[in-house]
C-alpha cells in the first residue's frame, strides 16, 4: 500500500522496483484498456489480503449478502480462508445484509 499507490496523482501503479519506485514504461500511461476503475480495485484488493498475510494481521472485509451462506462459501477474493469473526452491520436491512467479515 505504501508502494503501488500514487498518493500525488490518484490510482495505483503496475509495477515497482526492489525499492519501491514505481517503474515506468516510456509511452505507457498509468491507465490503459486493460487497467480500469475495477482493474484498480483489484490490484488493491489482492495488495490488501497478501499484505495481511505477510504481516501477520487480521483481513476485515465486508460483504453485502443477498442470501445466508456456509462459512466454507466466505472467502477473500479467489483466495481460501478460515473465518473468524461475522458481524452484521445494519441488522434490520430488507434487501441483504451487511457484513464484516475477519479471516485470521
Amino acid at each position: 500500500m505504501r508502494t503501488f499507490v500514487d498518493k500525488e496523482n490518484g490510482g495505483i501503479f503496475d509495477a515497482v522496483n526492489l525499492k519501491g519506485k514505481p517503474i515506468t514504461k516510456s509511452g505507457k500511461p498509468k491507465h490503459w484498456a486493460w487497467k480500469s476503475g475495477f482493474h484498480e480495485f483489484e490490484h488493491a484488493l489482492v495488495a490488501y489480503i497478501t499484505s495481511s498475510q505477510f504481516e501477520g494481521k487480521p483481513l476485515r472485509l465486508h460483504y453485502a449478502l443477498v442470501q445466508e451462506l456456509e462459512e466454507d462459501e466466505l472467502n477473500p477474493y479467489f483466495y481460501r480462508a478460515r473465518l473468524d469473526s461475522l458481524t452484521d452491520q445494519a441488522p434490520g436491512l430488507q434487501v441483504a445484509t451487511f457484513n464484516r467479515i475477519t479471516f485470521p
